[in-house]
Order: C-alpha cells, then structure tokens, then sequence
C-alpha cells in the first residue's frame, strides 16, 4: 500500500479529519478500487464527515462496491449514515454475491436503527438471498426481536415461505430461538401448525429443543 493510501485508511480508522484533508485527495490520483475501498471504510466506521468529504473531493460512486459486491449501505452502522447515503444514490436492493441486501446485512449485524431506515424506504421484502432467506426469515433465524417487529410493522409478510415452503415461524423453531415464537405465536396469532410444502410443522424442524418444544405446546 502505498503512502498516500496508508495515510487515508489511517485517517479513516483513527477519525483524523486534519490528517484526511492533509493528502489534497482530489490530486492524489488514486485507483477507484481504492477510492472504493476508502468510501466502505469510511461507512464501516461511520465517518460521515468523511464520507462528505470523500465524495466532495474525488470522483467516488455513492454505490461503490468492495471484493464481495457490497456497498457502503451493506456496512452502515447508523441511521445517520444509512440516511445520507441513501439520499445520495445508494441502493437499497443492492445485492452482494451472496445475494444479500444491506437489509439483510442490518439484521445480520443487529443494526436495529440502520433497518429501521432501511425498512422506511424499501417496497419490497421478498428479497431473498442466495440460501433462500428474506430479511424476516434471517432476523428469525438468528433471534432478532426488535428488527422483526421492525420489519413486520413495516410490512414484511409473517408467512412468506422460502423454497422449501418453511415460514419464519419455521425458522425461529429450527433455530431454538423460543423468544420468537412466543413473540409470533402469542403476539401475531401465527398457526403454530403452519405446514411446508413437504408438510413440516415448526415442531417437527425443532429437533431436540426441549425449550422450543414447551413455548409451542403450550401455545
């Protein structure tokens, strides 16, 4: 990395603005990959002054992408951030090569404020990934709570089924998360004999989970 570029990335890292506007960037002729990389940096620590500047003063996309196709929004870890760069051309269906959304990415990294952003603004929650889950299914799955009350608030359709017809009720059962259940059993009213297509109940995915098992009955 040449010395220039170690300079920005440290700058980035340490929140040093003086030091950042210290390279006169818009001279420095740097690779767009690099320029890319800086920009997600940049939102990864959520340096917003930066990312101003960064766009301000150098030919960056507001819809760069880094070695695994993810956007700035991928790594938003506020709603300030996640906001701004949505009012500059980021894309909120964009998708990784996983096939991921920064929604999805929100609810993986329990980025509640960043969904909440995310969920304001977007049309549609059918975006499912390379695995088959969409961003409810996935806050189910990893026992999300307040991003899926987020979500379903917000829209998100509580039986939308994945390719093997399992509901997000599904999801949270094969995944122990007994919080989630209740939360849809008792909260949402969801049938907690809800079948997939091979006619699978929510009891039948959560294997050994005595936890899982009780919420269940005696729902």
């Amino acid at each position: 990395m040449g010395n220039v570029e170690g300079t920005l990335f440290a700058a980035i890292r340490d929140n040093d603005m003086a030091q950042l506007q210290s390279l006169s960037i818009e001279r420095a002729a740097l690779h767009p990959v690099v320029l890319a990389d800086a920009w997600i940096e940049a939102a990864k620590y959520d340096r917003l002054e930066m990312l101003e500047y960064l766009l301000q003063h150098t030919d960056v996309s507001p819809t760069a992408l880094d070695d695994h196709k993810r956007t700035a929004l991928h790594y938003a870890t506020s709603a300030d951030v996640a906001k701004w760069l949505i009012k500059k051309g980021a894309i909120v269906t964009a998708r990784d090569v996983d096939r991921r959304s920064p929604l999805h990415s929100a609810v993986e990294r329990n980025q509640i404020e960043v969904a909440q952003v995310l969920a304001d603004v977007m049309v549609d929650f059918d975006l499912a990934d390379a695995a088959g889950e969409r961003a409810l299914y996935l806050a189910a799955r990893l026992g999300r709570i307040e991003i899926a009350k987020l979500l379903v608030a917000a829209g998100a359709q509580m039986l939308a089924r994945n390719e093997r017809g399992l509901t997000t009720l599904h999801a949270a059962a094969g995944a122990g998360q007994s919080h989630m259940i209740h939360y849809f059993v008792e909260d949402l009213r969801v049938n907690v004999d809800v079948r997939s297509f091979n006619e699978l109940t929510p009891l039948h995915v959560s294997g050994s989970c005595h936890r899982v098992e009780l919420v269940i009955s005696r729902c």
